[in-house]
Order: structure tokens, then C-alpha cells, then sequence
């Protein structure tokens, strides 16, 4: 009866304006979303998510958001996607000191004195950005990325390990500079970040790399 009645677009269009009022009410800005759907393979749907920042001008607007949820436990911790896919995203960010940004009132939302331990553990099996566009505005200059696109897959992260396979990535940079193909395969164990099969390619040049990694330590010998 649940799924059923969830299936019916003015529910939709109610359950997302309960969700939008929620969201606004806890980050204390202007949120609205015009429709969210959930069916019964636990496949969701969230189109046209807006955030605002706190000159109400657009933080980030999200066209769709498409997935599909393997597993919520939430007394083990677990939180596991097959897939998700965001689709004609836009962010603008712009800094307003030397130190903080217009998402800075959400970002301190969730600051605390005390430093805990994350300890869920999060996999995510397919992740796909398409039709994407960034911008930034410091106070000295304005950058502006577009045509982001990227496909990333075996996502995994918990308290002591990160990863995941970036298989292609490509934007262009102000208008002057298209980056066609970066790929790599990225592993955090530890205090340790590798990096593999690393490949860059643009409009005139390609860079090849089979790995490296980066080690933090309490103290360093330089060779000799």
C-alpha cells in the first residue's frame, strides 16, 4: 500500500516538500525540490534540488539525483548504493574572507569541539556525474569549470580505509583548457595514499604514470 500510494505524483510532490522544509529548517536556508520517488527494487529519484546560499543567490542546484540503495543498517553502520547518478548539476561558490566561503553556515553546522571517530562504513558500486558546471569567485580572480562529467566505481569508505577507481574524468577550465581523459585508481590505508594507473590526457598532451604513493610519518631520513 506504501509503495503504491508512493508511486502517485501528488505524493511526490508532498513527501518532497516535506524533505525540502526539513532540510531548510536544519542548514537555515532556502531548499526546495520538485519531486522525490522511490520504488520497490529501492531504486530513488530526486529532481531539481535547490540549495541557496544566505544572500539567497544559487549554491548548488541539482537536476537529478538517481540511485539505488543495496543496504541501510543502521545498528552495524552500513550504508551501501549499487548505484548513483547525478545529473545537470551547478554549483557557484564565492568567498567572502580570506576564510570563509558562502557554504561556510552549513559547513559549521556540523563543526564540534569534539573530535570523533567515523565509523560507518559506506560502498558505492557505481558513481556517474554528467553535465556538470562549477564556479568560483575569490577575491582576485573567477574560475569556472564545465562539461564536468566523470565515472567512478568500487567506492569504499570506513574508518580506516578509503578507495576507489576513477575510470575517466574530463571538464574544461575557463574557456581555455579541455581536459579529455583522467583516470586512476586511488587507495588510503592507514597513513598511507596510493595512487595507480594514473593517466592524463588534454588537447595536446598525454601523461602516463603506473603508480605512486605518499607515506606520512613522524619523522623523515633524507636519502643520500
Amino acid at each position: 500500500m506504501l509503495w503504491t500510494a508512493l508511486r502517485i505524483p501528488a505524493i511526490q510532490t508532498m513527501l518532497a516538500k516535506k524533505v525540502a522544509k526539513k532540510m531548510a529548517t536544519v542548514l537555515h536556508t532556502d531548499i526546495t525540490i520538485d519531486k522525490i520517488s522511490y520504488g520497490l527494487k529501492r531504486n530513488f529519484i530526486i529532481k531539481n534540488l535547490f540549495i541557496s546560499d544566505e544572500n539567497h543567490d544559487t549554491l548548488l542546484f541539482i537536476g537529478k539525483l538517481e540511485g539505488n540503495l543495496a543496504r541501510l543498517n543502521i545498528s552495524q553502520k552500513k550504508l551501501y548504493f549499487d548505484k548513483i547518478e547525478l545529473k545537470g548539476v551547478s554549483s557557484n561558490i564565492k568567498q567572502i574572507t580570506d576564510s570563509t566561503y558562502n557554504y561556510s553556515f552549513i559547513t559549521n553546522l556540523f563543526k564540534s569541539d569534539e573530535k570523533g571517530t567515523f565509523d560507518w562504513e559506506i560502498r558505492l558500486g557505481f558513481f556517474n556525474l554528467l553535465q556538470n558546471s562549477f564556479s568560483l569567485v575569490t577575491k582576485n580572480d573567477k574560475y569556472k569549470i564545465s562539461d564536468f562529467e566523470a565515472s567512478i566505481d568500487d567506492i569504499i569508505i570506513d574508518s580506516t580505509n578509503q578507495s576507489f577507481n576513477l575510470n575517466s574524468l574530463s571538464f574544461g577550465f575557463n574557456n581555455k583548457i579541455k581536459l579529455e581523459d583522467i583516470a586512476f585508481n586511488f587507495r588510503k590505508k592507514n597513513q598511507q595514499v596510493a595512487f595507480e594507473e594514473l593517466k592524463i590526457v588534454s588537447e595536446k598532451s598525454y601523461i602516463k604514470i603506473d603508480g605512486f604513493w605518499i607515506e606520512k610519518k613522524d619523522s623523515i631520513t633524507a636519502p643520500i
